[in-house]
């Protein structure tokens, strides 16, 4: 009997896509020996060249004084030097690399300085397209599944109530969540377990993300955070992806629903009916392709950092996945049982796909419509 991949099930084929994405990559690892510069020649044409085995890398400015100089080991700092610079100082910055065999080469008019992508990386897009064709049916589902679940609870008290005991929950796990990470991260303290090399390492690689979470951070407001659920215009919030203001407008469209004559709303209540179960079944095409999306997502990461960076976080790593294996398993699985009599096994069998795309995707939004 010929063997069909159909056989398998979906949750098991996006696991096996997972293990042979990871192995894929670290197959085709990038390189942190060679460097991609993208340069204009004195004939104004565009060249793209590939350096490696450099003993050592100096950037000049346009005084040509040397500004800073890096070694072979310095990928990462090379990037972060460079992507530091600004706008205008980029393409007046020299850059000289001389190799270890004792030649060496300078480029000017320089437009970028990258890593060499391999195959690994190169099929990332795919997963970008999962990834965005999921968050392309995630808002339209939710708008229409709140709006035909508000309106079928009938009775505007019982929206008020189970919105309540909602809000109550939400604020009970997370509030637990932060706990567990807390006394946690305190306990185990992974970052004092990192090497100094490492840590300067990374800290150059994602500088810019920082930054931006440090800003973010600093600019929440818990008044402005409430005030802004109540959107201006649904339309734009559906189109920026503002999902708090998405679900009130859902919430209130839902309740006014039943305030109105059942005979105006039933035709309503149909459409976004009919409307919920359009986007259900465009799931179920989309989720045909998980499996590759998946693939293509881990071989691009473990591709572009390698299994160093997991050798690198292993504390971290290992402390995160302990604080939400007990929040999931022993909180969140306490509360199915406690709440609904259901048994947190089958609760967590019946969520393997929606785990495993979160796990893979790394985006909360891309797996609101599993």
């Amino acid at each position: 009997m010929a063997f069909k991949l159909s056989s398998i099930k979906l949750h098991n084929r996006i696991l096996l896509a997972l293990v042979f994405g990871a192995l894929f990559g670290v197959i085709f690892n990038i390189s942190k020996y060679q460097l991609q510069i993208t340069y204009v020649d004195p004939r104004g044409t565009s060249v793209t060249q590939t350096v490696e085995d450099w003993s050592s890398i100096t950037f000049y400015g346009e005084t040509n004084l040397t500004e800073a100089t890096f070694g072979a080991e310095d990928q990462l700092k090379i990037l972060g030097y460079y992507n530091n610079l600004g706008k205008t100082a980029k393409p007046a910055t020299v850059i000289r690399v001389q190799l270890r065999n004792g030649q060496s080469e300078e480029f000017r008019n320089i437009k970028s300085l990258e890593k060499v992508k391999t195959i690994a990386v190169q099929i990332k897009p795919v997963g970008t397209l999962f990834i965005r064709l999921l968050m392309f049916v995630a808002i339209p589902l939710v708008l229409a599944s709140l709006i035909v679940g508000a309106s079928s609870l009938g009775d505007v008290r019982k929206v008020g109530r189970i919105g309540a005991k909602t809000i109550t929950i939400y604020i009970c796990t997370t509030a637990i969540a932060i706990t567990v990470g807390l006394l946690l991260v305190n306990y185990v303290e992974p970052g004092t377990r990192l090497g100094v090399d490492a840590r300067e390492k990374l800290m150059l690689g994602f500088q810019g993300n920082i930054q931006e979470k440090i800003q973010q951070g600093a600019e929440i407001d818990i008044v402005d955070m409430l005030v802004n659920i109540v959107s201006t215009n649904p339309i734009s919030a559906m189109a920026n992806g503002e999902m708090l203001q998405i679900v009130f407008f859902a919430l209130m469209v839902g309740v006014s629903l039943t305030l109105i004559p059942k005979e105006k709303a039933a035709s309503v209540v149909s459409f976004f009916d009919g409307f919920s179960d359009l986007m259900i079944q465009m799931i179920h095409l989309i989720m045909k392709i998980a499996p590759y999306g998946v693939f293509a997502l881990i071989a691009a990461t473990v591709g572009e950092f390698g299994f160093e960076i997991l050798q690198t976080l292993g504390w971290y790593a290992a402390t995160l996945v302990l604080g939400l294996c007990i929040h999931m398993f022993i909180v969140l699985g306490g509360i199915v049982r406690v709440f609904s009599g259901l048994s947190p096994l089958r609760f967590f069998r019946g969520l393997k796909d929606v785990m495993l795309i979160a796990f893979s995707s790394s985006s909360s939004a891309a797996t609101l419509p599993v």
